[in-house]
């Protein structure tokens, strides 16, 4: 669900530049980056983060879990 958004645009493919393994790793929902006259804008690999928010949502209900016995 999104709250709100304040543009939608459309990036030509050969414009976008993959992402730097090293960040990939940390940040592994962005798919790629592309400059856009004065903007940097962010490729986002919508299913990865929404299963990312998953996996940390279950991480913290185990702690507190685990916290509260």
């Amino acid at each position: 669900m999104v709250e709100r958004t304040n543009e939608i645009i459309n990036v030509d493919k050969s414009l976008v530049k993959p992402v730097d393994s090293i960040l990939t790793s940390t940040v592994s929902f962005i798919k790629g980056i592309s400059l856009q006259e004065d903007r940097l804008i962010s490729i986002i690999d919508i299913e990865k983060l929404l299963l990312s928010i998953k996996d940390i949502d279950f991480i913290r209900n185990q702690m507190d879990q685990l916290l509260s016995v």
